[in-house]
Formats: structure tokens, sequence, C-alpha cells
């Protein structure tokens, strides 16, 4: 269904076992049509047993990123790593970055 739609998957996760289970799937950069034309294709399939959610990831910086747990990544069991604190935004971020260095 993504792939009709013109999106495509950058990484996927899916957790636990057995029926329903919930799958993660990021995906590269698409517009916002693409993805809602595969999320209502998704959601018509039998196999789905509830409506899809999309959540848009706004790009960051990599040093911002670094410090985020990827919630895509297996962590064997144990807790993620705890996040930095920081105020706003990610835009408000990348922001107030830009304008220190102007």
């Amino acid at each position: 269904a993504l792939g009709q739609h013109g999106v495509s998957i950058h990484r996927m996760r899916q957790y636990g076992s057995g029926d329903p289970v919930p799958v993660v799937i990021v995906t590269h950069d698409a517009q916002r049509a693409e993805i809602d034309g595969a999320l209502a294709e998704i959601a018509s399939l039998e196999v789905s047993k509830a409506p899809p959610v999309a959540i848009r990831i706004e790009t960051v910086e990599p040093s911002f990123r670094a410090s985020v747990p990827d919630p895509l990544r297996d962590y064997s069991g144990q807790s993620p790593p705890p996040m930095q604190a920081w105020a706003g935004t990610p835009s408000d971020q990348l922001r107030a970055k830009r304008e220190q260095s102007d």
C-alpha cells in the first residue's frame, strides 16, 4: 500500500508477537496526500485491526537526534538512555541555533 502511493519505508519495527501486534513504520520524506492515500488503503485491509495513525516527524539537528532514544532500537529488555532536557520544539531549537550564529 505504501509503495503504491509513492511512500518509501525508511525503517520498520513490530512490537511483540501474536494477533494483533503494533507495527511502527518510519518513512522517508513524503507528501501528506501520499501518506493519507496509503493510510486509507491500509485501513481497508482485512489484516488491519485498528485504524492506522500518522505522526509527522520534524527534521532535527544531529546533536539533538543523538540525545533522543530510538523507539525502533532493541534495548534487549533494558531501559533506553535518558533524554537530555531541552525547551521548545525541535524547530524552535534550530531557529535559536541559527540566530546565535548570525
